[in-house]
């Protein structure tokens, strides 16, 4: 898949900043673009509980980040994302007081 893709179903537009961040995040990490397809399937996994994944505005790296409060949908939005992590042997980082991880 694509970058201009990948960012569109992602529901970013395809401007040239877009698109350059996108590809400083694949200069960082290569393998990204192999699981394009399941990161998708994350974001759509996601959305029932205002999950979702997006490029990060600090680091070169995408985000997967959940808006929501509710105690027991933050459990679940921890546990999807300790699954996908798991099974796809991804590199994340919890961000401290926040519900967000980076897709390292």
């Amino acid at each position: 898949m694509q970058i201009e893709a990948f960012a569109k179903q992602l529901g970013y537009d395809t401007n040239d900043h877009i698109i350059e961040q996108f590809n400083k995040i694949v200069q960082k990490n290569s393998n990204i673009t192999q699981l394009f397809d399941h990161i998708l399937d994350i974001h759509t996994k996601l959305k029932h509980i205002n999950g979702f994944v997006a490029i990060s505005n600090s680091v070169d790296c995408l985000k997967i980040k959940c808006e929501n409060s509710s105690p027991e949908l933050l459990e679940e939005f921890h546990m999807i994302v300790s699954k996908f992590a798991t099974k796809y042997k991804l590199n994340i980082k919890k961000v401290p007081n926040k519900e967000v991880y980076y897709i390292l």
